[in-house]
């Protein structure tokens, strides 16, 4: 039976991996949720605020069987520097 301090060991090491999968540049972090137009706004409203208020999400609506309202926010994270290009470039060439 493992103690304590090695159940509470492996705990903090998931979560340090799970931290480092989220610092992954080709990470793209989902929220989807379900959106009640009877609530005064229309979908094509909220839609327009949230592209007002995060410009670099990707939105995409759809309908359940319901009819009731889906919207995924996804984001991809955007680094300033591409490290990949920087790599592969010749130290020669500069």
């Amino acid at each position: 039976m493992p103690s304590k301090f090695h159940v509470a060991k492996r705990e903090s090491l998931k979560a340090f991996d799970e931290l480092k999968q989220l610092r992954n540049s080709s990470e793209v972090t989902e929220r989807e949720y379900y959106f009640d137009e009877g609530l005064g706004q229309s979908l094509n409203d909220h839609i327009a605020e949230l592209k007002q208020q995060f410009p670099n999400v990707a939105l995409q609506t759809r309908r359940d069987r319901d009819g009731m309202a889906i919207v995924k926010m996804s984001l991809k994270q955007k680094f300033k520097f591409n490290l990949d290009e920087i790599m592969s470039t010749d130290p020669h060439y500069l």
